[in-house]
């Protein structure tokens, strides 16, 4: 007598895709962070290290302005020996140079025109 290969066939399907589907379940589990544990970035003790650019970073400020967009004129700077001095007509001004980089050390401080840096 002959057994009947679609119920099986049916029936191991349907064991292939249960199993199939725990193991995908189990892949996106987690294990809970021990107690005490906690990550941390590494960072270094000093981002903008004075003795490298001869300028000191501008202090954090407590409060936090929105919006901006404002216009202002910096005084002139002097960075690594050289200074620069900020142009009021930004028209016919074509430098092309490296640009300013704020990452999260600089959340909370002063920009180069004055803002205060909102990440």
């Amino acid at each position: 007598m002959q057994t009947p290969t679609r119920p099986r066939l049916r029936r191991a399907s349907a064991f292939a895709l249960c199993a199939l589907s725990g193991l995908l379940l189990a892949a996106c589990a987690s294990q809970p962070q021990p107690k005490g544990m906690v990550y941390k970035k590494a960072r270094p003790k000093e981002y903008f290290a004075e003795s490298e650019y001869g300028v000191k970073a501008s202090p954090r400020v407590q409060f936090m302005r929105r919006g901006g967009g404002r216009d202002q004129l910096g005084k002139p700077y002097q960075v690594r020996g050289k200074w620069y001095y900020p142009k009021e007509d930004k028209k016919g001004f074509t430098k092309v140079g490296l640009a300013s980089w704020y990452g999260d050390a600089f959340h909370g401080r002063l920009t180069a025109n004055g803002e205060v840096y909102d990440m």
